[in-house]
């Protein structure tokens, strides 16, 4: 045990010897007739544990949780991650795929005002869009279809709160513990973390940022990227695609602004020609006068 974590210290003659909890006896002279399971080295007998081993791995049966000892579910996550071991690194969130852990960069466009204890709720963006992302509508007027996958559906924030990116660009972490601490009044900083893993949840992938068990409390996996010095270069492509997509999305902007000021023009043209000037209302005033019957040429 090493920092409060349980590993594995190997060399070449390193032997494994595996009992399964169920057959491990309550008493040294009851486990002597036990079956291992073991490893030895290539071209070597093993060498079966002897009475004192024996007696410790009864000793650690009875006081599992007193030691640490990970549970079924802590076991089978540490065994996915260590056979997930190309997976994690860094990765653009247009390349992320369930049931892996990447290192992964992005800007916090929004925490929500909503928090569980040590759990937080994180919107990141790398500005790369993700089909399997949910997808952030556009307040109004946005196209059927385009290259961000933008759509007329329903967003799930309202559109005052959203502060973009729209389409489906942003991914949905949950923080635990530290790293929820840490990240707390952050919204708009751009940070590197380490070891998310993603999740499908409803067809969606979302993330997941824990303390890791192998290290000491407090250990810290998300660095705050910064502009002086010499960057990240993944930061500097980071900020050059926001810069792109900024671009891109005030050009349609400004095209839906225009095209709907054009059509406003063009109703009140319409109406204006529809509605007579002040020389036709006199010029139809005098017909009207012209039209009615004169009464004193009747009367004679």
């Amino acid at each position: 045990m090493l920092n409060g974590a349980v590993s594995l210290l190997t060399n070449f003659s390193t032997q494994f010897h595996v009992l399964s909890a169920d057959s491990i006896q309550s008493d040294l002279a009851s486990a002597r007739a036990i079956t291992w399971t073991s490893w030895p080295p290539s071209n070597k007998k093993p060498t079966l544990p002897n009475a004192s081993e024996t007696a410790y791995v009864i000793w650690a049966n009875r006081h599992k949780l007193e030691i640490g000892l990970p549970s079924d579910s802590q076991f089978e996550e540490k065994r996915n991650r260590s056979t997930n071991i190309r997976q994690e690194k860094f990765s653009l969130l247009e390349d992320v795929q369930d049931g892996h852990w990447y290192n992964i960069l992005g800007e916090i466009v929004q925490i929500p005002n909503v928090s569980y204890g040590n759990r937080l709720t994180v919107y990141l963006s790398d500005y790369t869009p993700n089909t399997h992302f949910y997808n952030q509508a556009e307040p109004s007027n946005e196209p059927e279809e385009d290259e961000y996958g933008y759509s007329r559906t329903n967003p799930r924030h309202k559109a005052s709160t959203w502060p973009g990116p729209y389409g489906k660009m942003s991914i949905q972490l949950t923080l635990w513990d530290d790293q929820a601490d840490f990240v707390r009044g952050k919204e708009g900083k751009w940070v590197l973390m380490r070891n998310v893993q993603i999740k499908s949840s409803g067809g969606l992938l979302e993330g997941v940022l824990r303390n890791d068990p192998g290290k000491s409390e407090g250990t810290l996996l998300i660095d705050v990227m910064e502009k002086s010095g010499e960057p990240d270069p993944r930061y500097k492509e980071a900020l050059r695609r926001k810069l792109e997509h900024t671009r891109r999305f005030q050009e349609r902007a400004n095209a839906l602004k225009d095209e709907t000021s054009s059509s406003g023009n063009k109703q009140k043209s319409d109406e204006e020609n529809k509605k007579p000037n002040s020389k036709q209302r006199r010029k139809e005033k005098r017909a009207a006068v012209m039209q009615k019957p004169n009464l004193n040429e009747n009367s004679k």
